[in-house]
């Protein structure tokens, strides 16, 4: 076992969105807000909110 926490790779995405906050609609923030909680409670996200939040980061990565 690598000792890495399998919602990392989900932390690393909602921190590089929130860096980029002023990109978000306030529709995205909110859902990265729910989705934060929803790792923070060990629950794991449905493939369609996965999808979700890596539309999110490739929106607002390809913009600076």
């Amino acid at each position: 076992m690598s000792g890495e926490d399998w919602r990392d790779e989900y932390y690393t995405l909602i921190a590089d969105c929130r860096k980029r906050e002023r990109l978000l609609s306030a529709w995205d923030a909110d859902f990265l807000d729910s989705i934060e909680a929803r790792l923070d409670d060990m629950k794991p996200l449905s493939p369609k909110q996965t999808e979700c939040l890596e539309g999110i980061w490739e929106r607002a990565t390809s913009k600076g």
